[in-house]
């Protein structure tokens, strides 16, 4: 599994968490994306992680399925 913005923001997953495999033919095109991303600010780095801010909230449909 490759953590997505949401996961690595919410809930605090680290650089060292992170892992990705791309095929060899397609390896020019990702560096050309990862450098157009960064050029326009798409996504930031290094990555907050608000997870230490947010009060965890567990949807009430939850505690009616652990009764």
């Amino acid at each position: 599994m490759v953590p997505g913005p949401g996961e690595r923001i919410f809930a605090g997953t680290q650089d060292h968490e992170m892992s990705f495999a791309v095929p060899y033919a397609k390896f020019e095109q990702l560096m050309e994306g990862l450098k157009y991303i960064r050029s326009h600010s798409a996504y930031r780095y290094p990555v907050p992680n608000l997870a230490v801010l947010l009060e965890q909230q567990i949807q009430e449909k939850y505690h009616k399925v652990a009764q």
